[in-house]
């Protein structure tokens, strides 16, 4: 973090690398790489370095992070340098062997940015999330088989077993925890956030889990990790098709199927043809026609219908959300939200970073309730985006504060945080991953020295 000073992670891989080395080495058919001299001095001594690559659905980012030690600890810095290839490795289905070359570019952005003596000590991982989730299995395995060749061929050190594999929502969620409440020093200071992170497909909600409630949660809400050498466990949900993008699906979906041309969620003057194509989701249900009535109140009812009804509990407590587990005490804790939290926040021109889910609600009937000529001519979105994006603003403002309010339980005027950044840092979940894998690093080597 820019002129700060953070107590270490603690990290000895000196003894791993090597091990790992040559055991990769023998998997490949290939003699070793040759080591520096007193190689586990070295690694020591001077800086590492570890490389996630997120594969996303539009692309991969490599993201290189640099730590330096200082004795058995380790200061990671969450500024780094990335860059992003497209297209996403799903659009290899039909071709999985061009998907390891695809990394060619990152691969050699490594190089650029990794001292050479210190390729062969320095890991990748590469993580896949929504766009191979979607592909069956056997197609998705064929292309992380061909991304791992390409990884393992290279100088970088690569776990052909764990390096490459496809993440769930709770990873994210954990990962995205993380990194906030790193670069937020509550690991100094211990007073936790719990996160909230609104994509386009998904929602992660993430918070620790209190001493009550660990071993408790339900299997797919819960991810675990040590930094340290202490162990950590959250409650993480990943809510698949609450993202903002199909959330509002959700919602065209019931309108064109129920042959309703009244859209409550766009503003009233504004129109589109059954056969006008539709830039975006939000700009109404596609193969019907779309009349926006511009009303505030039947939007939320349709949002709530949809996407929040009252769903059976089955659990010690849940939230709005598909009668899913949540805890207790959730609404209670200190909540960071971002992604589209903050897009949208900053579009409706809300006080950032402190604000309340009511906000967006207030925000949201004022826009909703303009005609598409006027807002047209206002001053919104109150940021630098497109007069494109206007079509969004009145059902993301109406849907964020009813994902608070009703599906996680916030209090209307409970003080939240909306931010994309800490301290000029981006939040990022690739951080939290950093730390996690080098974390797993040291506890490795620790175990194989005791």
């Amino acid at each position: 973090m820019r002129g700060s000073t953070r107590r270490g992670l603690p990290l000895v891989v000196g003894a791993l690398v090597i091990v790992a080395l040559l055991a990769l080495a023998r998997t490949l058919g290939h003699p070793p790489p040759s080591l520096p001299r007193n190689g586990e001095t070295f690694i020591e001594e001077g800086p590492g370095y570890v490389t996630i690559i997120d594969a996303g659905s539009s692309g991969c980012r490599a993201h290189v992070f640099k730590y330096t030690r200082v004795g058995v600890s380790v200061s990671l810095d969450p500024r780094h340098e990335s860059l992003k290839v497209r297209p996403g490795l799903s659009t290899f289905v039909d071709d999985p062997a061009a998907a390891g070359r695809s990394l060619d570019p990152l691969l050699d952005f490594m190089r650029g940015q990794i001292p050479e003596p210190m390729w062969m000590s320095s890991p990748v991982y590469l993580k896949a999330t929504a766009g191979l989730r979607m592909l069956p299995l056997d197609r998705s395995e064929a292309i992380l088989e061909s991304v791992r060749g390409t990884l393992a061929a290279s100088e970088f050190m690569f776990d052909v077993d764990d390096g490459a594999k496809i993440i769930a929502g709770t990873d994210e969620g954990g990962f995205g925890w993380l990194s906030v409440n790193y670069l937020m020093h509550n690991f100094e200071n211990e007073h936790w956030t719990a996160v909230v992170e609104m994509g386009g497909a998904s929602a992660q909600v993430t918070e620790l889990a209190r001493s009550n409630l660990r071993g408790r949660i339900p299997d797919g809400s819960s991810f675990s990790f040590a930094v340290g050498g202490k162990k950590y466990d959250l409650y993480a949900n990943s809510y698949l098709g609450y993202g903002l993008e199909q959330a509002r699906e959700k919602i065209n979906a019931v309108l064109r199927d129920e042959n309703r041309n009244e859209d409550p969620c766009l503003y009233e003057g504004y129109a589109k043809s059954a056969s006008d194509e539709r830039d975006s989701v939000y700009d109404g249900a596609p193969g019907i026609q779309v009349a926006g009535a511009g009303d505030f109140g039947n939007c939320r009812a349709l949002v709530e219908t949809v996407l929040f009804p009252q769903t059976p509990c089955s659990h010690a407590s849940c939230s709005r959300i598909q009668g899913a587990f949540q805890p207790k005490d959730l609404p209670e804790a200190n909540v960071l939200a971002f992604e589209n939290f903050y897009y949208t926040a900053s579009m409706l021109g809300l006080h950032q970073p402190d604000t309340q889910p009511q906000q967006f609600r207030f925000e949201a009937k004022k826009v909703c309730n303009t005609h598409w000529t006027d807002l047209l001519a206002s001053d919104y979105p109150k940021d630098d985006s497109d007069k494109a994006d206007l079509t969004k603003l009145c059902f993301s403002g109406v849907y964020l504060a009813m994902f608070l309010e009703k599906g996680l339980g916030l209090q209307p005027d409970k003080k939240i945080t909306v931010q994309q950044t800490v301290d000029g840092n981006g939040i990022d979940w690739s951080l939290g991953a950093a730390i996690h894998e080098t974390s797993k690093l040291a506890a490795a080597a620790a175990a194989a020295r005791a």
